[in-house]
This record gives C-alpha cells, structure tokens and sequence, in this order.
C-alpha cells in the first residue's frame, strides 16, 4: 500500500477560472464534503431508509506567507472580492501537480484569510473556501485504499464482506444445536 507523506501535496488556484497556476509556500490543505441525505420512509417501515441529496464543500488552505511567491497574491486577494460570482477554481492534490491526477477540483469562494505574524516565527496565512457546484475527484486508487482491522488483522472491502458471510454462517449454525 502507497504511503503519502504531506510534503507531497499542493494546491492550484485561479481567481478568474482560467488557468490554475501553483501556489507556492503551501504548507497544507483540508476539503471535507458533506452529502445531505432525505428520508424516503413510508408509514408501516420498520427501518428508516434514506436517499443521498445535495453534496457541498467546505475547507482551508494554510500557506507560509511570502509577498514575493507566485500565486500567493491572487489567492489572498480573491477573498476582497464583492459579489463573488465563485469563478474561482481550486485543484487540491495529494501528490504532485498533474492537472486531473491524485487530485480533487472544484470551483469556489474563499470565505475568509487571517494572516498571523508571531515575534520569532514565520508569519502564516490561513484561508477558509466553500466549493460552489461540481466536485471532481481524480484521486488514483493507490491514493484511498480502505482496510478494516479486527483483534490485529487488517481486511480489504471484498475480504470484509467473505469474512463477515463466514461468521454470519458460523454463528447460524452454532444457534441450531
């Protein structure tokens, strides 16, 4: 299983939507989504059943500020910006910077910046984005791998689901005697 250590990542970002350039000095980025969901029970139901519903985006980039770096300006100015209409594009990777690879791409609107300069450290910027329409993952298989682990032992999906029908047989069977 591939490791991805954080100093691999990077983010991209165009204020106007047109061509995503790096931002240099990014020190980390966070994207967490939320699927709303709606209750499709009907009267008689014994269990509660749901259907997947509107999908949105919230997260934070956090960069080492430096007044010179390319791509810094643009993206700390966008959140000045009055009547944004969220034509900005964000490209959040895990690993390298290929356009459409190990990455999640959005449009959106940065919500906030704060800028904190501490006697003795380095000043960091931090700014806080909503996703506006269309989330696109492009993250490869080797970047998500899930794995289950019971009393030590680790599973796979596919390994979980034979493991598990071989308990629930096991068990089944125990009760009959």
């Amino acid at each position: 299983m591939a490791v991805l250590r954080g100093e691999q990542g990077a983010v991209q970002f165009d204020a106007a939507g047109s061509s995503n350039a790096t931002i240099v000095g990014t020190r980390s980025w966070s994207l967490s989504t939320t699927k709303e969901t709606l209750d499709t029970s009907k009267h008689g139901d014994t269990f509660r059943s749901f259907v997947g519903s509107m999908i949105s985006g919230s997260g934070t980039v956090e960069l080492v500020y430096d007044p010179d770096a390319t791509g810094q300006a643009a993206f700390l100015e966008d959140v000045l910006t009055t009547a944004d209409p969220a034509d900005a594009t964000f490209e959040l990777f895990t690993t390298g910077t290929t356009s459409g690879t190990d990455s999640v791409s959005f449009a959106g609107i940065i919500t906030d910046m704060e800028i904190t300069a501490t006697v003795g450290e380095i000043d960091i910027v931090t700014c806080n984005f909503i996703t506006s329409g269309t989330i696109t993952g492009n993250l490869s298989d080797k970047a998500i791998v899930k794995t289950y682990c019971f009393n030590s032992r680790c599973l796979l999906p596919s390994d979980l689901w034979m493991s598990w029908l071989r308990l629930l047989t096991l068990t089944s069977a125990a009760n009959l005697f």
